[in-house]
């Protein structure tokens, strides 16, 4: 039976920024697809590219960016639309939750008037039909009182709360992919997890596709099916979940996993990768990891290594010219998993 056409696929996407006296590439050629009802986790250090993949995608950048490639919407090319037709496009097809819900919120207008603008803008809804909606709305997304509360300002809600009120705002469109840039960041603990089962269950009951970005890894074992690691602008490795952190291909993938704790066993330092993400502008000859690579060669900066298969397997793919894939620990595992 063959496999059903991704709901969104990016291919060959390039974006550059320019400045006054210089241009820098900021993303080298991503490929990526997502299907519907399907959980996709993007990780890797800041830098990387994981959320101006998806603000390129969606026409979000300033002035100064130039983007190439495609990204199609159920096969239609979106890339590159005239604002009017994107803007039916985001936030109705495509929402995106951003990672400060504060700066997203106005503050000098109430909450139920920013979810009725949505609603208008959206789905058509006005007045007192629009009005029910934003209260069933919030009531969904866990907020009680919810008619009482949409009379109410941003600053008289938590952090936990008006993030409650942007994926709120985010169903308001139906949309068919929800993007979600590190949802949880500034969060604690009990309210992450509240937040990450809500939009679970969002997603299972709408078959709604989900992108999560982020820095968690634990959080994206828990959540995802399909990972796509990031690195200086380009896909390093592309895997289902479980295969990433039981058999992870790439070093720089290695490196994440080496740094999470162990929830059991003897007590051990944890292991840093050395150095830090080099600027767009300043990236090593080959590949781009090599500098901070601890299995690295000559070899590595000759080229830039393309996504290849990992022993043979078609959904689990790397970018690495020195690839075999390493057994994690038990505990190793146990911990990325909590």
């Amino acid at each position: 039976m063959a496999e059903a056409a991704p709901l969104v696929q990016i291919s060959d996407l390039c974006v550059d920024f320019s400045s006054r006296h210089q241009t820098a590439r900021a993303l080298h050629g991503v490929n990526l697809s997502i299907h519907r009802g399907e959980t996709l986790g993007i990780v890797g250090e800041s830098g990387c590219g994981k959320s101006i993949t998806w603000m390129a995608s969606l026409g979000l950048l300033s002035a100064n960016a130039r983007v190439g490639g495609s990204v199609t919407l159920d096969g239609r090319e979106i890339l590159g639309l005239p604002e009017p037709r994107l803007n039916a496009i985001r936030g109705g097809r495509v929402a995106m939750i951003f990672q400060d819900p504060t700066s997203s919120l106005n503050p000098l207008h109430q909450i139920g008037w920013q979810l009725t603008e949505a609603l208008a803008l959206h789905r058509n809804l006005h007045g007192a039909e629009a009005r029910k909606e934003a209260e069933r709305l919030l009531d969904r997304v866990g907020i009680a009182s919810a008619r009482r509360r949409l009379g109410e300002y941003p600053h008289e809600f938590s952090g936990g709360m008006n993030q409650r009120v942007m994926i709120a705002m985010a169903l308001a469109g139906d949309p068919e992919l929800l993007v979600a840039d590190e949802p949880t960041t500034a969060l604690d603990a009990t309210i992450q997890a509240q937040i990450l089962d809500l939009l679970d269950d969002l997603r299972r009951e709408r078959n709604m596709a989900l992108v999560l970005i982020s820095h968690d890894l634990g959080m994206v074992s828990e959540m995802t099916e399909r990972v796509v690691v990031m690195y200086c602008g380009r896909v390093v490795e592309d895997t289902p979940t479980s295969a990433l952190f039981s058999r992870p291909a790439h070093p720089y993938t290695r490196g994440l996993i080496a740094a999470l704790p162990d929830l059991d066993g003897p007590r051990r330092r944890l292991i840093a990768i050395p150095g830090t993400v080099p600027p767009p502008d300043k990236l090593p000859p080959g590949c781009p990891f090599t500098p901070r690579c601890p299995t690295a060669t000559a070899t590595c900066a000759q080229a830039v290594p393309a996504l290849r298969m990992v022993d043979g397997e078609v959904t689990h793919r790397a970018a690495c010219m020195h690839m075999s894939p390493l057994v994690v620990s038990g505990d190793a595992l146990a911990g990325a998993m909590q």
